[in-house]
């Protein structure tokens, strides 16, 4: 009997910690949905704020760019991202050359 009563316990116990396994992956799951949709809210939110910036400051830049992501095309966005890199270079250049 006393081991009857031991093997029910061990089975009670694994399956409560089943139970607790399946919520904390339901919890985990719905985190990561959330996670995911604040990720994309923030990226957009970025290349909006990005995209504001630029047009203040390098409307050329900007045309290139709506062109490129309206089209999709890769090549493109990565010569506009060589270009920027560029200028960034230039920029950090010219302040260090001028302090």
């Amino acid at each position: 009997a006393g081991e009857l009563d031991c093997l029910y316990k061990e089975i009670h116990g694994a399956a409560n910690s089943l139970e607790t396994i399946r919520c904390q992956r339901e919890a985990v799951a719905k985190e990561k949905l959330c996670m995911e949709s604040q990720l994309t809210r923030l990226k957009n939110d970025a290349i909006n704020e990005l995209e504001v910036i630029v047009s203040v400051y390098d409307t050329p830049m900007l045309e290139s760019w709506t062109v490129c992501t309206r089209r999709y095309m890769v090549l493109p966005i990565a010569l506009r991202l060589s270009g920027v890199k560029g200028k960034q270079w230039r920029r950090r250049n010219f302040v260090w050359n001028h302090n």
